[in-house]
């Protein structure tokens, strides 16, 4: 179809604010710190609300795209998207900062899921591994733009508003996606419209919330009696979510998230090595931008160059991923793992061995770092989705990037936490080289993760035309020319 290339830009325009939307944030944090005076609570949760937010209600954004219009609901929670970073552009204290950030994560999650599960729909299975990459990318240089783009415009305090403008930034964005979604994105309605599963998103939105919370708050409350309550509070909603999931399967009807989709073995392996790879990912980039600012004393533009060679790598590294990823695969995900460990434990001894810290110095481990980072995103998702059928895309969607989201905010939470407690006690460059220990142990992790994924995989085809006989999506005009609906066919 004709407008399908304008209908994936602005899907992949809406991918690219999510990761932009975090990224900028890190940047600015020391600087909302002093104009509002907001503390290590709120300013952890300026970033891990979001995440919260948006990771609580990504499962519900795939399980109501499969049961509705996948359009509305992506236009709707864009529109949203906009006039919470106009709230945040506004925001007048912490906490005010804060609830519009959950809002715009809320609205991020109903969204981020259309996304994967128009490519799902869209596009048969043989022509979806460069619309993942393209995904990717637009991960790569959302995280470009959020350290640049949000360094020079809290730097240079464009109309007086500092800060302010990374959120400012979104609105003219976001409305040119809003009306090239509305003119060109077409209509996308499964044929089996089951009841929601509002039990499901409530047992496991409460499950993430309390987790991330009791994390969060857990060393300004000196870890008390009551935080491990909430800790095992979490585990008891997230067990009580299993079963009844698996209850509403047994009873064929329409679970938040399938156990058909769990069943999917490569999934499931390739959900765990996510878990892990996020938690990573979302550990570092809180506390080296507190390090950084406030005592190397590196302004936010300044602090954004010190990032850019973790993109400079991912997009380097991306030219020889992709081919490699389809010759290795899962060996590149190892690879990458083991990669982003050693990269993260040569940034930790530059620090130990800096005083002061000089930051080119950190330009060859976070260049590293950033070659890790794309050896294992880029065949994560084609790995993981290789076996999903396309009525499960949208719920397929949704737990990856729960998984991703909730992983990055259990980071954040970790390092963060580990961080400030250190700090009291030893101060900011032993803070820092202890919560750099996070990152190295999940990478490390992440890639004991990949083998036991390859182990998992082992013997199971490729869904391909060629090959396999599998489900393939097809778009057809209506009757009236103009909207598509979604068919599937069985391809041999």
């Amino acid at each position: 179809m004709r407008r399908q290339p304008l209908a994936m830009a602005a899907l992949l325009c809406a991918s690219f604010m999510d990761v932009m939307d975090t990224m900028i944030t890190n940047v600015a944090l020391p600087s909302i710190q002093a104009d509002l005076g907001a503390g290590q609570v709120e300013l952890e949760w300026t970033i891990a609300g979001y995440m919260i937010a948006f990771a609580t209600t990504l499962l519900l954004g795939g399980r109501l795209g499969d049961r509705y219009d996948r359009r509305a609901l992506f236009t709707f929670s864009l529109a949203g998207f906009v006039v919470a970073s106009l709230g945040a552009t506004m925001a007048w204290s912490g906490p005010s900062l804060v609830g519009f950030r959950i809002v715009q994560g809320a609205m991020a999650g109903l969204m981020i899921p259309q996304v994967l599960a128009y490519v799902q729909v869209l596009y048969p299975a043989e022509k979806r591994a460069p619309l993942y990459a393209a995904i990717g990318s637009m991960s790569v240089l959302g995280t470009v733009v959020g350290q640049l783009l949000g360094g020079w415009l809290v730097t240079a305090n464009a109309f007086g508003l500092g800060w302010r403008n990374i959120f400012l930034i979104n609105i003219p964005v976001g409305l040119l996606a809003l009306a090239v979604a509305f003119i060109c994105l077409p209509r996308s309605v499964d044929a089996k419209r089951d009841r929601l599963d509002v039990a499901g998103a409530v047992l496991s939105g409460g499950a993430i919330f309390i987790l991330v919370f009791a994390l969060t708050t857990g060393h300004l409350n000196r870890w008390a009696w009551w935080i491990w309550v909430l800790m095992a509070a979490a585990g008891l909603l997230f067990a009580c979510f299993l079963v009844h999931e698996r209850r509403l399967t047994r009873l064929d009807r329409a679970p938040l998230v399938s156990s058909r989709l769990i069943g999917v073995r490569p999934f499931s392996a390739s959900a765990l090595v996510q878990l892990l790879f996020a938690f990573g990912s979302g550990s570092y980039a809180m506390v080296l931008a507190f390090y950084l600012q406030q005592v190397v004393g590196l302004s936010p533009l300044a602090f954004g160059l010190v990032l850019l060679p973790i993109s400079v790598g991912a997009m380097a590294g991306s030219a020889v991923a992709v081919p490699l990823s389809k010759r290795f695969g899962i060996g590149l995900i190892v690879t990458g793992g083991l990669v982003q460990a050693l990269a993260w434990a040569w940034v930790r001894l530059a620090i130990e061995a800096g005083s002061p810290l000089d930051p080119w110095t950190l330009v060859p481990p976070l260049t590293l770092a950033g070659i890790g980072l794309i050896c294992v995103a880029m065949p994560l998702v084609d790995i993981a989705l290789r076996e999903v059928a396309p009525d499960l895309a949208g719920a397929a969607s949704g737990v990856l990037n729960t998984i991703q989201q909730t992983g990055s905010a259990l980071g954040i939470a970790a390092a963060g936490g580990l961080y400030f407690a250190i700090q009291e006690a030893s101060g900011p460059r032993v803070a820092e080289m202890g919560a750099l220990c996070v990152p190295v142990a999940c990478f490390v992790l992440t890639s004991c993760a990949g083998l036991w994924l390859g182990k998992t995989c082992r013997g199971l085809p490729a869904r391909t035309q060629d090959s396999t006989p599998g489900v393939a999506a097809g778009w057809f005009l209506d009757e009236n020319g103009d909207e598509m609906a979604m068919h599937h066919k069985d391809v041999v």
